[in-house]
């Protein structure tokens, strides 16, 4: 295998895992830690908003399952790390006291990156100190060699998936957009209440009879949305006037129930 498809192998593990935990509701990054060998060591994806830890970005997950083996502080210092987004400055650093050697990730990060994006972290050197009264031995930092843009428009395009519905456990006053949710469901409001408008005009006009109807409008139809139980409580509506001998439903509510959403409803 050529270096070049060895990369685009890899990271294609790093992006399945992104792509496993955008859908557990995490920010789509993940990586993977191979060694020099060609072992895969581990997997990871955020964990931050599953943990409510800002830390377990995906670096800290996959570094601390590797180092959970009884030999993993030597197996990390033999391993690269690929990652689908440039490293932040936080875990350039840890990356840097664990002693990997090398980082190849996808999408840069102008943000936060601690790679270049931002920062050089993987650029510091400083030499190691042993214990001395009331300072603690700090090995040595080496830096780490750090190259990105394998794949970087598909890391791209996976958090814009994620971020374009909106992050759902982003603080109210900190989130960007709307959820798409939120959106859908302020767009299906706004379809609701034309709807019951226009309704109540063919009631004020005598083109709807029966006493049910306005009743069920305004206290089912345009506050619970139960549109499943809505067809329900239309075909008796339907039912009721057939036996009166009245027309029950306006225009306007048989064009949005029927067409609008796929109601079969009976008559």
């Amino acid at each position: 295998m050529t270096p070049g498809a060895m990369d685009e192998h890899y990271m294609r593990l790093a992006l399945s895992a992104a792509e496993q935990g955008k859908r557990l509701g995490e920010v789509a990054v993940g990586c993977v830690l191979v060694h020099q060998s060609g072992e895969v060591l581990a997997i990871g994806h955020n964990e931050t908003n599953c943990s409510r830890n800002g830390t377990r970005h995906c670096e800290f997950v996959a570094s601390e399952k590797v180092l959970c083996r009884a030999n993993g502080p030597d197996l990390l210092r033999h391993s690269c790390l690929y990652v689908t987004l440039e490293p932040c400055i936080m875990c350039a650093a840890a990356l840097q006291h664990l002693g990997v050697p090398e980082v190849v990730f996808g999408a840069a990060n102008s943000r936060f990156g601690g790679c270049g994006g931002t920062f050089h972290v993987d650029k510091i050197t400083a030499e190691g100190k042993g214990d001395s009264g009331c300072n603690a031995a700090r090995p040595a930092l080496r830096g780490f060699n750090s190259r990105g843009g394998i794949l970087a428009e598909e890391a791209v395009k996976l958090l814009q998936d994620f971020y374009k519905s909106g992050n759902p456990n982003a603080p109210d006053v900190k989130r960007h957009r709307p959820l798409e949710s939120d959106a859908s469901a302020g767009e299906m409001e706004k379809e609701v209440v034309g709807t019951v408008e226009l309704a109540r005009k063919d009631a004020e006009r005598s083109r709807i009879r029966s006493p049910h109807v306005l009743h069920f409008i305004d206290r089912h139809f345009s506050r619970h949305f139960g549109l499943v139980w809505t067809e329900e409580r239309l075909n008796k509506e339907r039912r009721n006037s057939q036996e009166i001998g009245t027309e029950i439903l306006s225009p306007h509510l048989e064009t949005f129930f029927a067409p609008a959403h796929g109601f079969q409803a009976e008559y």
